[in-house]
């Protein structure tokens, strides 16, 4: 995939693309695309689209390092069509692509000009080299210099002309270097001036936002143990930069005093641990900034106003006081440090963060959504608030959703109740109730059906005592055991009517509650009902408690072959499968003799899948479940391995492996959940692209921690 970054030496175009998407009725909407958007069906997107053919979080179109135009799939269920082909991977598009995203045709718009401009990469920002000597002999280098500077006034004549030329020659040019970042410029950047970076200079344009620290994840590296490891934070708000501090240890000074966040101006000296910067680019000199010289200026204006108010008492002070008006108060100056929260966007953010934690005591999502709206309002290049505001306004919508469902269930709408609460994904505040609210709607709901199914049988309607069965089933077959008689009724209704009578649990349905265990009470009557010879059932039974595929196998033969009549062809079909299961279950025990699942697994799927081909869905013979139980084992034992060098993520894959193959192994269970809440604890403590990376990788895929996980990715731009 096309790379975000940009090498020192690269050169990229500014542009303003825009995409037109125009819908299969002809309503059109056009955005315009800076550096990426997302496209998708629900609000979690930049770009919405009211497609069915469109999944939830469906594609991405992104400007690369070329200037050039891509769209990368999702993994969507229906893809993305360039030029009539489905994309596998982030593919180039101009104005003359033919773009589909489910039924919406997507239209690239160029933009009319554009301009060359320089960028460096954060990379190459990151990379320091150290000269020759390291840091010993750069800090004796400084205490040199330093002792040299306070020692040439005693010295007087005495010092060498070299040595007060090369001192007079040092201090001109950093008067120099003070003279010409005095001049506001397009680019922010930073010349380290004194420390063991001197002479380095970094480019603030890289990224809207730069953290300064002492290792990564930071932006500008400063490997030095006077930095933190995240010190402060640059970051961009319109045409100007400001500067954060992080909390750390020896704090962030400009022109001389501690700040938490400044407005940078042209010539403000920034100290940051033992490096001293210089900061040229966009500002407001009479903002505040200014180094020394704007010290002064400060401090000549500041005189003058005194003055000016004494003169100005004096000169009133003979006339009669007449009247008193308060005096408007006094603007702040631009670049300030701006005490009000309203329009300090990291203050913003913070309160942000608190009313949109789940787990904190002032949670409340609709005050959040319009904190995280003015904090974007403010600087549109915080990302986290972007993603704090999804989250909120997510919740929001499930909650009014679970409001109207709860309603329509009052009102008997119980169709329209199920519909509505179908729409609130597990992973949302409002899923708890959701659950109690189908539950109760579907048994009183199924009380119903139930009697109307039993009437209108008795009564001779069949087809409405077929579709009322039917219903029946479909609420309750993943929450209770099913009723023989609506069963026996739902049967001969369709025999009657000549239809099917084939009925399949709803998959959406399966979120409200666990499918029904089977148990031997009920799993002679599933097996069956799925083979309908009496001979071939009765085997399968035996097959399914004592798992000896071999056996089964050879007494199928031998009925068959004394009355072959009464067996049909599928028979050779279901005892060759049963002979490869056996035949795959001998070829991996060697994997597990030698402690290798991966050796193991690679046999025995042959083996599950011979058998989910033939048997009832989601029962297992004894067997396989015992194969799946020993791989599980071994799995577990892999992934504590793993887990004992902390590579946690290596640990998880093995880990889900055998949670996959055996969910009630308790060890592999709370293996996965442990990870799970680590992984939420990292994307709420420390949202970035390290922690949201390591949130995914240590994650159910799917699970509402990992779309939380991905969205960052996305937000953050790390993908």
């Amino acid at each position: 995939m096309p790379s975000n970054t940009f090498s020192k030496a690269s050169v990229e175009k500014e542009m303003a693309y825009s995409l037109t998407f125009t819908s299969e009725q002809g309503e059109q909407q056009t955005v315009e695309l800076s550096s990426e958007l997302s496209v998708g069906r629900t609000n979690l997107n930049d770009v919405i689209l009211n497609d069915q053919g469109v999944s939830r979080k469906h594609c991405r179109f992104f400007v690369g390092d070329d200037g050039q135009v891509f769209v990368e799939d999702l993994g969507s269920a229906n893809g993305v069509q360039v030029d009539g082909v489905n994309i596998a991977q982030p593919t180039a598009v101009s104005a003359s692509s033919r773009i589909t995203v489910g039924k919406t045709n997507v239209q690239v718009v160029a933009p009319e000009r554009s301009r060359p401009v320089r960028r460096n990469s954060s990379a190459a920002l990151a990379r320091r080299e150290a000269p020759v000597g390291g840091d010993s002999n750069r800090r004796a280098l400084r205490r040199r210099d330093s002792q040299e500077r306070e020692e040439a006034p005693s010295r007087g004549g005495a010092m060498s002309r070299r040595g007060a030329s090369s001192q007079r020659e040092r201090s001109q040019s950093l008067q120099n270097v003070r003279a010409k970042a005095m001049k506001p410029t397009s680019r922010g950047k930073l010349k380290c001036i004194s420390g063991p970076a001197e002479g380095e200079t970094f480019d603030l344009n890289v990224k809207p936002r730069l953290i300064v620290g002492r290792s990564s994840p930071a932006d500008i590296i400063l490997s030095d143990k006077s930095v933190a490891r995240k010190h402060a934070e640059i970051y961009k708000v319109g045409s100007f930069f400001n500067i954060y501090d992080l909390g750390s240890a020896g704090g962030t000074q400009v022109n001389g005093s501690p700040v938490t966040e400044q407005q940078l101006c042209p010539g403000d000296e920034i100290v940051i641990g033992d490096y001293v910067f210089l900061y040229t680019g966009p500002g407001d000199l009479n903002a505040g900034g200014g180094g020394k010289s704007k010290a002064k200026f400060v401090l000549l204006a500041l005189g003058a106003i005194v003055v000016f108010g004494m003169l100005g008492l004096a000169l009133f002070a003979e006339e009669e006081d007449e009247y008193v008006e308060t005096a408007p108060a006094a603007k702040p100056m631009a670049g300030a440090h701006r005490e009000d929260e309203n329009v300090d966007p990291m203050r913003l953010l913070g309160r942000c963060k608190a009313l949109a934690d789940v787990e904190g005591e002032q949670l409340n999502f609709k005050e959040a959504a319009q904190v995280c709206a003015k904090v974007l309002e403010l600087d549109p290049t915080l990302t986290e608030a972007r993603a704090l505001e999804r989250l909120a306004k997510r919740e929001i919508k499930f909650a009014e959703v679970l409001e109207e469902a709860k309603l329509k269930s009052s009102t008997s709408q119980d169709d329209a109740a199920i519909e509505l609460l179908l729409q609130i994904e597990p992973d949302s505040m409002a899923f708890s109730q959701a659950r109690q609210v189908f539950r109760e709607t579907t048994e009183r709901y199924a009380g119903r059906l139930r009697t109307q199914c039993l009437t209108e049988f008795k009564s001779g309607y069949y087809k409405q005592a077929y579709e009322a069965c039917k219903r029946h089933m479909e609420l309750t077959c993943n929450v209770e055991e099913e009723n023989k008689t609506v069963v026996k009724n739902f049967k001969a209704s369709a025999k009657r009517l000549k239809t099917s009578d084939n009925f399949v649990c709803p998959e959406s349905y399966r979120v409200f509650g666990s499918r029904v265990v089977f148990d031997d009470s009920n799993i002679e009557r599933v097996i069956q009902r799925q083979f309908s010879n009496a001979t071939v059932a009765k085997a399968m039974i035996e097959y399914y408690n004592t798992g000896r595929p071999k056996k089964i196998a050879d007494d199928l033969k031998r009925a068959k072959a004394k009355n072959p009549k009464n067996f049909s062809s599928d028979v050779d079909d279901l005892i060759l499968k049963l002979e490869v299961i056996d035949g795959r279950y001998t070829s991996g025990q060697e994997g597990i003799l030698r402690s290798d699942p991966a050796r193991a697994e690679e046999y025995w799927k042959d083996a599950f899948e011979a058998e989910k081909s033939f048997m009832p869905k989601d029962i297992e013979s004894a067997l396989v479940r015992d194969m799946k139980a020993q791989l599980a084992k071994l799995y577990y034992t892999q992934g504590e391995e793993l887990m004992k060098k902390e590579h946690y993520a290596d640990a998880f894959k093995v880990y889900y492996k055998g949670y996959q193959l055996d969910s009630k192994n308790r060890n592999l269970l709370e293996r996965v959940a442990w990870l799970e809440q680590m992984a939420s604890k990292f994307l709420r403590n420390d949202p970035g692209c390290e922690s949201a990376q390591l949130a995914a990788d240590i994650t159910i895929p799917k699970s509402g921690v990992n779309k939380r996980a991905q969205e960052m990715l996305l937000d953050y731009n790390c993908l």
